[in-house]
C-alpha cells in the first residue's frame, strides 16, 4: 500500500516538476526588454587621434550649498561599437577621467589633479552599465563650496575615445549625492530639450555644464530625447530662408533674420506697465538646417563660422540649434525656464519700444518655425497672440522689413540684418500658415517634459576614492556607503527557484523508491 501512494507522489511531483521546468523555459525565452534611453549623447569618431566629450561641475550644480554633500556616485549606461584604431600600431582605448581644480596657498593659479576611473579597449555588445572594476558606480570626490586652499573646488568629468574610432553613446547619465540623492540627470537637463547636435556648444546659459572637444570635420556628437507625442500646431509663422545656391558665396540669402516683439513702437494698448512681467510662450521647430555659405560681408563670413537658429538675443542671452529639431520643442530659455520681460525692459526711458531678438537665424539656412505664439501677462491672460494679430493672413508671405499694426494690438516686426525696408535682392520669406482644424492645447504642451531617472542606489562595500591634492594615496576614506539597495525578485532570482528545486526532489525521491524495491 505505502509503495502505491509513493508511487502516486512521485507521478505527481514528476508532472509539477516537468510543467515547472517548460515554464521556466518559456520564461527564459522570452526575449527582455530593450533598453531604450530617455537621453543619449552619441560620439561618432572616423579619424579623429582624441575626442571627448566634458562634464564640468561647480559646488553649486551639485547641490552643495554651504558644506560639501559628496563624494558623489555616478550612474550611467554606455554603449561601445565598431571600436577600431585609428593608428593600427597602438591600441584604442576609451576612458572616463576626473580631473579636480584646486588652489594652493598663495597661489592664484588653479591646479588640477586627474585620476581615470575607468576604460574599455574592446566593444561592449549592447548598453550596458558603466561601472568601477571595483564598484557598482563611479565614485566622485567631493567638491567644496568654501574655496578654502588645498580642497577641490570643481570637477571635470571627461569622456574621451583616445585613438579609437567607432560609436561610444552615454545615456541617462546621473549623479547622486552621499545620500543618494540626484544632484544632476541628464535625461531632465533642460539644456538639452532643444539640442539634437551637440558637435559645437551655441549657448550663452552659464548652467550648461557639458561641452564637446571634437575636431568636427573629423567627429560628431549627437543628442537623442525621447518623445511623448506630437504637437500639432494651428497657427504658424515660419522664418524661411533658402539654401545658397550650388557655387554661391557673395550673394543673398541674409545671414541675419529675426522678430522683434513691439511692445509701445509704434503704441499699443494691450502691454500695461502694471500686467508685467509678461511670458512668452509657444513652440520652434527647425527644417533644413544647413550654413549660409554667403560672403556678401564681412559679418555674413563671421556668423558663418558658428551658424545656428537661436532662441533669444544673440548679444546677449541666446541658445542655439545647430541642426534640425526632431519635431516641436518648447519655446524656453536654455535652462528650461520661460522668457519674461518688464515693460520698462522693452519700452521704458531709452528703449526702442520692442523685445529685441527673441527669434534669429545667424549665419544659417533652413527653416525656422514659431508656433502658437502668445504673450501672458502676470495673471495669465493673453495680451497677444498670433490668433489675434490683424496683420498675419492664413497662406501669406512676407518679406523682411514688415512692421507690426499700428491700430494698438501688438504685433511683430519681421526683419532681417540690419535695414528696416525692404530689399527687392533678399530671398528670405515669412509665411503664415493656419491649421484647417483647431487644436486644443493646454499650458502643460508648452512645458519641458520630464522623465523618471533610471537609477540604482549605491550598494555597500568600500567605496572607491581618489587621493586628496599632494597625496599618493588617501590615508581615510571619502565617507561613508549609502544603505544597500533591497534586492528586488526576479525571475532568475525569485519565483523561479521552487521550479528549479522540483526537478532535484523528484530525482531524489526516486532514488529513494529505487532502493526501497531492491530492499524488498
Amino acid at each position: 500500500m505505502k509503495w502505491h501512494r509513493m508511487k502516486r507522489i512521485l507521478a505527481v511531483l514528476s508532472s509539477v516538476a516537468l510543467l515547472g521546468s517548460l515554464t521556466a523555459l518559456s520564461s527564459a525565452a522570452e526575449e527582455p526588454e530593450a533598453y531604450s534611453p530617455n537621453r543619449a549623447f552619441t560620439i561618432v569618431n572616423e579619424s579623429a587621434p582624441t575626442a571627448a566629450l566634458n562634464l564640468t561641475a561647480l559646488p553649486y550644480q551639485l547641490g552643495a550649498q554651504g558644506e560639501p554633500n559628496g563624494p558623489y556616485h555616478l550612474w550611467a549606461r554606455m554603449n561601445i561599437d565598431g571600436l577600431e584604431a585609428v593608428d593600427g600600431s597602438r591600441e584604442a582605448g576609451i576612458s572616463v577621467r576626473a580631473k579636480y581644480g584646486y588652489y594652493t596657498a598663495g597661489s592664484s593659479q588653479e591646479q588640477y589633479k586627474t585620476v581615470e576611473l575607468c576604460s574599455w579597449t574592446a566593444d561592449t555588445d549592447g548598453w550596458v552599465d558603466m561601472t568601477m572594476p571595483d564598484g557598482p558606480h563611479l565614485a566622485l570626490e567631493a567638491i567644496d563650496p568654501s574655496a578654502d586652499d588645498d580642497v577641490y573646488c570643481d570637477v571635470t568629468v571627461e569622456f574621451v575615445m583616445t585613438n579609437a574610432k567607432g560609436t561610444f553613446q552615454i545615456a541617462d547619465l546621473v549623479i547622486a549625492d552621499k545620500d543618494d540623492t540626484i544632484v544632476y540627470s541628464l535625461a531632465n537637463d533642460p539644456c538639452f530639450s532643444a539640442i539634437t547636435d551637440f558637435s559645437r556648444r551655441m549657448s550663452s546659459e552659464p548652467s550648461l555644464m557639458w561641452s564637446p572637444q571634437i575636431d568636427r570635420s573629423k567627429t560628431a556628437i549627437t543628442v537623442t530625447t525621447a518623445k511623448s507625442g506630437e504637437y500639432i500646431p494651428n497657427r504658424v509663422l515660419t522664418m524661411d530662408i533658402p539654401a545658397n545656391a550650388e557655387g554661391e558665396t557673395s550673394a543673398y540669402p541674409e545671414s541675419f533674420a529675426y522678430l522683434h516683439l513691439n511692445v509701445n513702437n509704434p503704441p499699443t494698448t494691450v502691454y500695461n506697465p502694471e500686467d508685467g512681467p509678461f511670458t512668452m510662450r509657444g513652440m520652434v521647430k527647425v527644417e533644413d538646417f544647413a550654413v549660409n555659405a554667403s560672403q556678401l560681408t564681412a559679418d555674413a563670413e563671421v556668423r558663418a563660422q558658428n551658424a545656428a537658429f537661436l532662441i533669444g538675443n544673440p548679444l546677449g542671452t541666446y541658445h542655439g540649434l545647430i541642426a534640425d529639431t526632431d519635431g516641436w520643442v518648447p519655446l524656453l530659455n536654455g535652462d528650461g525656464t520661460p522668457i519674461t520681460f518688464t515693460y520698462e525692459e522693452a519700452a521704458g526711458e531709452g528703449k526702442m519700444g520692442w523685445y529685441p531678438q527673441f527669434f534669429c537665424s545667424w549665419g544659417a539656412t533652413g527653416k525656422y518655425s514659431l508656433a502658437d505664439f502668445a504673450v501672458l501677462d502676470k495673471n495669465g491672460n493673453v495680451v497677444y497672440s498670433f490668433e489675434t494679430d490683424t496683420l498675419l493672413t492664413d497662406g501669406a508671405t512676407y518679406k523682411p522689413g514688415t512692421n507690426p499694426p499700428s491700430d494698438g494690438t501688438g504685433g511683430l516686426y519681421l526683419w532681417a540684418n540690419d535695414y528696416v525696408g525692404v530689399d527687392n535682392n533678399t530671398r528670405i520669406d515669412y509665411r503664415y500658415e493656419v491649421a484647417d482644424e483647431t487644436t486644443e492645447h493646454t499650458a502643460a504642451d508648452y512645458a519641458l517634459r520630464t522623465f523618471e531617472e533610471v537609477y540604482v542606489p549605491y550598494e555597500s562595500g568600500e567605496q572607491p576614492t581618489t587621493p586628496p591634492t599632494g597625496s599618493e594615496k588617501p590615508t581615510e576614506p571619502a565617507g561613508e556607503p549609502s544603505a544597500p539597495a533591497e534586492p528586488t525578485p526576479s525571475p532568475e532570482t525569485g519565483a523561479a527557484l521552487p521550479l528549479a528545486v522540483l526537478p532535484l526532489a523528484a530525482l531524489g525521491l526516486t532514488a529513494l523508491l529505487v532502493t526501497r524495491r531492491r530492499q524488498r
